[in-house]
């Protein structure tokens, strides 16, 4: 309070619980504790003022009024100047009392975002997209704009049971390393999913679907890499006819190359078979050697 005499810490209010002996026990009790060194004065409905007791909690009445400072010096003030405040209980029920200080600052100035949604838009919505011989598959990531696609790539082939490094990542035509981020990519929050499509690397599927269709390998199940294929835009849902006929024409364009690779590895078989037996029936007869 601005006024001589009466210090930064004067006094303190304090609402405390009633002892468990009392016979208001559970109900709150209101006490002043004096902090300084002109001390406090205290005088209860219909009484005098008393001086309180420093570092002391007194129990303060309904209508009680408060003196301080009670002692001064005329030299630094008028001592018909002291501060005097009366303490009035309220008796209306509490939704009546007035809004707190704070509470009315944070309805004024509202803070921007609460911590959830604070943490939710600092990250990238990123959608990895693929199809596979069972349908489409879409799983989510929410990623910082700078995390690095490493762990997005591990976490997807862990689900999709495909070893690290038998698929690729596009976004559009740029194929993803897994250094890279969201931010190299010029994507921020707020901007709209990241929509990554998943692909199995041409080497490996290529390798993987003509081992499955040799004859002469032993029988196995077809790899992970295999078994799913670009799935297309981004911007498509999932299982749409578009994108079904685009994985369908794929597989068959694989599928048909696979084929006359193999037919004309059967080919070049057969004619070397011929070969060799031409050259075993041109060799020389017995029976002419015999002659001889």
């Amino acid at each position: 309070m601005p006024l001589p005499g009466i210090s930064w810490f004067h006094a303190e209010l304090k609402l405390l619980p009633e002892s468990l002996g009392s016979k208001n026990a559970g109900s709150t009790v209101l006490c002043v504790q004096d902090l300084s060194t002109n001390h406090t004065g205290l005088r209860p409905p219909g009484g005098s003022v008393e001086q309180l007791t420093k570092d002391v909690l007194t129990p303060v009445q309904d209508g009680s009024l408060f003196v301080l400072p009670l002692k001064v010096k005329s030299t630094e003030m008028d001592p018909s100047k002291r501060m005097c405040f009366r303490i009035d209980f309220e008796r209306q029920p509490h939704a009546a009392f007035p809004q707190p200080l704070s509470a009315r600052r944070a309805t004024s100035h509202p803070q921007p975002q609460a911590a959830e949604e604070g943490w939710t838009s600092s990250r990238v919505d990123v959608r990895v997209l693929a199809t596979c011989n069972s349908g489409g598959t879409s799983l989510d990531f929410k990623m910082r704009p700078e995390m690095k696609f490493e762990k997005m790539m591990q976490a997807w082939c862990r689900h999709h049971n495909v070893t690290d490094g038998e698929a690729s990542f596009r976004l559009g035509n740029r194929v993803l390393r897994p250094e890279d981020s969201p931010a190299d990519c010029g994507w921020t929050p707020g901007r709209g999913a990241l929509v990554v499509e998943a692909m199995p690397r041409p080497d490996v599927a290529e390798d993987s679907l003509a081992h499955d269709h040799d004859d002469h390998s032993p029988a196995r199940a077809p790899s992970c890499a295999a078994s799913f294929l670009k799935f297309g835009c981004g911007g498509e849902e999932e299982g749409s006819p578009d994108l079904i006929a685009y994985a369908e024409d794929t597989q068959a364009a694989l599928l048909a190359r696979v084929e006359r690779e193999r037919a004309a590895k059967l080919m070049r078989d057969a004619l070397q078979g011929e070969a060799e037996e031409s050259d075993h029936l041109s060799g020389p007869s017995p029976d002419s050697s015999m002659m001889e």
